[in-house]
């Protein structure tokens, strides 16, 4: 399901939480980059600092994914994703889905 480009939590987590560019967040939610300009200036987001775009980190294949969109994709936290980069796993290892063994296995 697409999210809805009009609703701003929507927009702030993927602008400023996830880093994404304006073209990213256009393609994500299916509409035009000026669609999703006119609604950040609506909404009166402010440009983010240039260092504050979320480091990306390779996950094989030639692909590179913050940690937001890696916990989204293995259905765990972002804190556990730095912890899964914290102990050294690599490419591919990033994206293995969680184990649901009913406790945290750090």
């Amino acid at each position: 399901m697409v999210e809805d480009y009009r609703d701003p939590d929507v927009l702030k987590r993927l602008y400023y939480d996830e880093g994404l560019t304006m073209n990213e967040i256009a393609a994500e939610l299916c509409v035009s980059q000026e669609c999703i300009w006119s609604r950040m200036k609506k909404y009166g987001f402010k440009a983010r600092p240039a260092n504050s775009i979320p480091k990306l980190y390779d996950v094989g294949g030639g692909k590179q994914m913050t940690a937001y969109q890696i916990a989204d994709v293995t259905g765990c936290t972002k804190s556990a994703v730095l912890s899964r980069l914290f102990r050294g796993w690599k490419g591919e290892q990033l994206l293995e889905p969680v184990r649901n063994t009913g406790r945290h296995k750090g």
